[in-house]
């Protein structure tokens, strides 16, 4: 009895420090970042106190001096969210996750791509999952992907779902502020 109170009590309080975040938000302090060596940081982070495993994450940024424009501390939410709900809804012991970007020849602006080996998200539910307290468990505060598309339109990052062609998930972040040689606002 006792683990299930003290199991719903972290549940309200993650909802209700969820709440305040979103209350708090600010415009951040957007600067120029270089994506490949920012990238490398935070997997080793999710590594250390994420539980993340070393053998889970593949990084590739072509190429790599790409840069982008944003807050490093709200994009490190947003992409540590995402990872976090790969590893959350992703396969147990072999969960393998890709994050991937840089320039690509069909846009024009970098784009970063995390995505999981998992079993994808249902259509239905897909349609839903950037709404606010929408959740597929009962043991998410359905925040998360809410809060990850907020904190990217602050950031003038476009955040998209792709679902994988043979399941798996992704998700799709287009840094369309980006030009060659701007400088930060």
């Amino acid at each position: 009895m006792t683990e299930i109170i003290k199991t719903n009590t972290e549940r309200v309080n993650q909802v209700i420090e969820n709440v305040l975040q979103l209350s708090r938000r600010d415009p951040g302090t957007p600067k120029r970042i270089q994506l490949k060596t920012w990238l490398t940081k935070l997997a080793a982070e999710l590594i250390k106190h994420q539980g993340f495993n070393k053998h889970e994450f593949h990084l590739q940024i072509e190429p790599a001096e790409t840069e982008i424009i944003a807050d490093a501390e709200q994009l490190r939410q947003i992409v540590t969210n995402l990872c976090n709900n790969a590893k959350e809804h992703g396969v147990k012991d072999r969960l393998k996750l890709q994050i991937v970007g840089g320039l690509i020849k069909e846009f024009d602006h970098p784009v970063v791509e995390v995505i999981d080996n998992g079993p994808g998200i249902e259509p239905n539910v897909a349609k839903q999952i950037f709404e606010p307290f929408f959740t597929s468990r009962n043991t998410g505060t359905g925040l998360g992907l809410y809060i990850a598309k907020e904190l990217s339109e602050t950031n003038h990052i476009r955040l998209e779902y792709i679902p994988g062609p043979t399941g798996g998930s992704c998700f799709r972040l287009h840094f369309d502020n980006w030009q060659r040689g701007s400088r930060p606002a």
